[in-house]
């Protein structure tokens, strides 16, 4: 079964909402209300909230030469061969 978290860990993610409270979370599935797609996250103070699509972004990035996920944070390096 493929779920919504392959590696078998929720995507950290960075909240730009305000009334959250908190800047990081994971993300733990997804729920439509009222006809919004809203992320459903535990932010750092371990409340589950409901958070639009346009208030979060997942903190991790394709990495087409690797064929995997990256952290946003992690240091790309120039290698010359």
């Amino acid at each position: 079964m493929i779920g919504l978290f392959p590696s078998g860990e929720p995507l950290r993610v960075s909240i730009t909402a305000d009334w959250v409270g908190s800047r990081n979370g994971a993300l733990i599935g997804f729920t439509i209300h009222e006809g919004e797609l809203l992320g459903l996250i535990v932010d750092e103070k371990g409340n589950v909230v409901r958070v639009g699509r346009s208030e979060f972004t997942v903190d991790w990035r394709y990495d087409v030469e690797t064929d995997r996920w990256m952290d946003v944070n992690d240091r790309q390096t120039d290698q010359d061969l």
